[in-house]
């Protein structure tokens, strides 16, 4: 175990303060944000790995049998990797919904507000989905002083009804956020600096924010893998492991965002 100073967290005392700073106070949890993904990329990037002993093969990789990998350089030439194990860590990107509309608006997804958080402090937001990402960032951006609306069905639909209930509570009767129970159907654009919601239903109205974040879902970056010809279970969100990370290749293995334990969602394709 290596254990790694991290950057020290916010005490409530000073998001109070950053709360009441409006732009100034996001500014500052922009600068955090960043210096902590920083700070965890500093350890694991290319030149940490290499400077620790790990030689990195940079390019593109996709399986060519359960035994053999094909690396593609940027300069179009092809390297063969043979391999008594592997592990598969290539993470997962958010998985947009074709709602009618979205493509014409300018949206935020984890990836923005982590690789680029903004600096200006939304007056209200709109978030789509109410699982673990669409929670945490809710909460963050009303703590941060945003009126935050959850536009999901349910919160946190894998768990169990009781952890559903409760956080459902504090979100909305702790934190503030306003929870709208349903679907979205249609984003509109209908007036600068404004983006509207239709939601699912011909009565069922529609939410209007300042800005909207897209926080419906994750799908593994698994595509390019070929994994089928390693003969590795695998579908949309992810590589489909057992509690040792092994897959149904078991010299293959599995680990982060990329991987699923979950068999009912996972298959060969």
């Amino acid at each position: 175990l290596i254990a790694m100073d991290a950057p020290q967290q916010f005490s409530k005392d000073e998001m109070e303060l950053i709360r009441q700073e409006g732009d100034r106070g996001m500014r500052l949890a922009a600068g955090h944000v960043t210096g902590s993904v920083n700070h965890v990329h500093s350890h694991e990037s290319i030149e940490a790995l290499e400077s620790s002993g790990v030689a990195v093969m940079r390019g593109k990789a996709r399986f060519t049998s359960a035994r053999t990998m094909q690396v593609t350089h940027s300069n179009g030439s092809v390297t063969d990797v043979l391999g008594r194990r592997f592990l598969v860590c290539t993470g997962a990107e958010p998985e947009i919904p074709g709602l009618k509309g979205l493509s014409g608006v300018k949206y935020w997804t984890y990836q923005n507000v982590l690789r680029h958080p903004p600096t200006e402090l939304p007056r209200s937001l709109i978030v789509l989905g109410g699982g673990p990402v669409g929670c945490e960032l809710a909460q963050a951006f009303q703590r941060l002083g945003s009126k935050v609306t959850i536009v999901a069905p349910s919160i946190l639909p894998r768990e169990s009804l009781r952890a559903q209930q409760v956080m459902a509570d504090i979100l909305v009767n702790t934190t503030g956020i306003r929870w709208v129970q349903g679907r979205a159907r249609e984003v509109l654009r209908r007036m600068p600096g404004e983006v509207t919601v239709l939601l699912e239903g011909a009565d069922a109205g529609f939410v209007v924010a300042s800005q909207l974040l897209v926080a419906s879902g994750r799908k593994a970056r698994t595509n390019d893998l070929a994994l089928a010809k390693a003969g590795v279970t695998f579908g949309k969100e992810g590589i489909l492991v057992d509690n040792e990370q092994r897959s149904s290749a078991r010299h293959i293995l599995a680990a982060g965002d990329c991987c699923t334990s979950r068999p009912a969602l996972a298959s060969a394709w």
